[in-house]
């Protein structure tokens, strides 16, 4: 009897490159994970990296989903959905979250964007937008170093204390006690 080993362990390759390391290749989204064989088998690489793939997708879909409103669904109308989108896009500019700018650039009258809104996601444009906002500034105090100032400014408040009195308000500490909190 002969003993064969048919799979022998792999290992998973990072690296930032500008270019395919062989000549003539070009590699799409779902080429970006390699996985290299010990033996130069093929037989369970393909299988491996689908599911890596699967998963990677898996994660992107449910953040993406963390951040739309309960109410939004696939039926949701398309309008409704693009507006979120818009929101998200565009929520370190407070001036284009007025809603004399979305109403324009969707179509719809100024009097009409909340009620709209409030019927294809069941919450306010205002409430989503705060709601978004706080959870990116939470986000920041959570895994980021950037100072209190420095969050200030990407997310367009005046200055480090509108952030302050914005964030106790939505989280009833401020940001630098919010922060200590977390981190202790």
């Amino acid at each position: 009897m002969i003993k064969e080993v048919l799979h022998k362990s792999y290992f998973i390759q990072f690296a930032t490159l500008d270019e395919c390391p062989k000549p003539g290749h070009r590699h799409s989204f779902f080429e970006l994970v390699y996985v290299q064989s010990g033996t130069g088998r093929d037989l369970y690489n393909q299988e491996l990296v689908h599911q890596l793939v699967n998963t990677l997708i898996i994660i992107v879909a449910r953040n993406i989903a963390k951040y739309l409103p309960e109410q939004v669904t696939i039926s949701t109308e398309g309008k409704a959905i693009d507006i979120i989108q818009y929101i998200q896009h565009h929520i370190y500019e407070p001036e284009k979250l007025v809603a004399g700018q979305i109403s324009e650039k969707f179509g719809i009258s100024d009097a009409y964007l909340g009620r709209y809104f409030k019927k294809h996601t069941n919450e306010t444009m205002q409430g989503y937008i705060t709601k978004y906002k706080t959870k990116l500034i939470e986000h920041r105090l959570k895994f980021s170093d950037k100072r209190i100032n420095e969050i200030a400014e990407e997310f367009g408040f005046t200055d480090v204390s509108h952030l302050n009195k914005y964030f106790k308000n939505q989280k009833g500490n401020s940001p630098k006690a919010y922060r200590k909190l977390l981190r202790t």
